[in-house]
């Protein structure tokens, strides 16, 4: 009964906290793809239709790792602006759920683009349906890491801007610096090893070798889930809830 009660919290804030936002206001998608769909479209111009793997790749994690982000930030603007939080910290809903919550009602914002990059990757390469089942639970793993990640930091963040900027330097630290967009095989070897220490490097990594058919090391799902696991234990376990 208590499972079937946090999933219905769940879904219930992620369709207030993100559907209702959708329906009311669509033109905001644009701006909440467009930095994804300009470093795909870059990808592609420099490198021609070479460049199409990378760039989908790419932009399906990046899409991820923007929807944990932007859940981190609105965490903290709920917060602090709109004090919604102690209204949820005052109600049966529990921090996991409140947690899920907002990190359901970004992945709903972010799914137009996640379903074009979807799309493309299936017109492109036609992988079987079990592979592109293994390349969604890929996402899915990406974007709860992410999410735990922008939740956990955005509890401790003093004010909005602070939360904004912080949440501009780990997306580009996680999707832009790395090789998300562009194969860890262009770096120098030592480069290379230390870049597998990045999740996201991790992920883009697993999509291609689904999409490529090439041998992926396990280690690099275990890298994966292993910051998944720790972010998420961290935001259940420490992140602030109640205010001081």
């Amino acid at each position: 009964m208590n499972i079937v009660k946090g999933v219905r919290n769940t879904l219930v804030l992620g369709y207030m906290l993100g559907a209702l936002w959708i329906i009311r206001t669509p033109v905001t998608l644009f701006f909440s793809l467009i930095t994804a769909f300009s470093l795909s479209f870059l990808v592609v111009a420099i490198e021609g239709l070479r460049g199409s793997l990378p760039a989908i790749v790419g932009g399906l994690v990046s899409v991820a790792v923007s929807s944990g982000m932007t859940a981190g930030s609105d965490a903290t603007n709920y917060r602090l602006n709109y004090r919604f939080q102690d209204i949820i910290v005052a109600s049966p809903v529990t921090r996991t759920e409140y947690v899920a919550g907002l990190g359901v009602a970004q992945l709903l914002f972010h799914s137009p683009g996640l379903l074009v990059y979807l799309t493309l990757l299936y017109m492109l390469f036609r992988p079987a349906l079990r592979s592109l089942a293994l390349i969604v639970l890929i996402v899915l793993v990406t974007w709860l890491f992410s999410s735990s990640l922008g939740f956990f930091y955005s509890s401790y963040a003093p004010n909005v801007r602070h939360a904004g900027q912080l949440a501009g330097v780990i997306s580009s630290a996680l999707v832009v610096l790395p090789p998300v967009y562009y194969p860890a095989s262009l770096l120098p070897k030592i480069l290379v090893r230390i870049s597998q220490l990045v999740p996201t490097v991790d992920a883009s990594e697993l999509i291609r070798g689904v999409l490529t058919g090439s041998a992926w090391q396990y280690s690099m799902w275990i890298i994966l889930l292993v910051y998944t696991t720790t972010f998420y234990t961290l935001t259940a376990k420490k992140a602030k809830w109640r205010q001081d």
